[in-house]
């Protein structure tokens, strides 16, 4: 197969699975992690429309450790929040978002653009030190205020961070 068909047939397949109907099956097979509140609010189904432009908010902010070979670690995370409802905490490293690897915030900032959809639940593989893998369900919500009473808004003015205690090799700081 030729590149530009290939690369045509990969964008397809990411159209797809971004616009793909979610069943209320798939709502409740990665909901057991969260709130009654936020399964009630999953079970809405209510996603942004293809005309509004809505960045995705997962819930930490990301700092690039040279401790940790270079990786990704979460250095805070919002109280109730998306991260925080599937036990993702600070200190914790995120390796992968929808098998994608992630080492920088660059990485990051382009797995968020291309697998984050606000209303959709995202895998997001981390790792806990001392504890080992696991895969997070993450509901990808939005912070902009504009979105303000819809099921998929969260409010960062009404929530405390959890943070990490500061680390000395950091390189630079991401909120997502």
């Amino acid at each position: 197969m030729e590149l530009a068909a290939r690369n045509d047939l990969i964008d397809d397949l990411e159209s797809l699975e971004r616009t793909r109907v979610v069943t209320d099956d798939d709502i409740l097979a990665v909901t057991k992690d969260y709130t009654r509140e936020y399964k009630e609010l999953m079970m809405r189904r209510e996603v942004p429309g293809p005309e509004e432009a809505v960045s995705p908010f997962i819930g930490f902010s990301l700092t690039e450790s040279v401790e940790v070979d270079g990786n990704l670690l979460i250095e805070s995370v919002y109280e109730g929040g998306p991260a925080y409802q599937v036990g993702m905490r600070p200190g914790d490293e995120v390796v992968a978002m929808e098998n994608r690897r992630v080492r920088t915030i660059a990485d990051a900032k382009k797995a968020v653009s291309c697998v984050c959809n606000v209303g959709r639940v995202t895998r997001i593989t981390v790792r806990r030190p001392d504890e080992g893998f696991y895969v997070a369900n993450v509901w990808i919500m939005t912070s902009d205020p504009r979105q303000s009473g819809k099921s998929y808004f969260f409010d960062v003015t009404t929530h405390n961070q959890m943070r990490a205690p500061k680390r000395s090799s950091t390189r630079s700081s991401e909120r997502k």
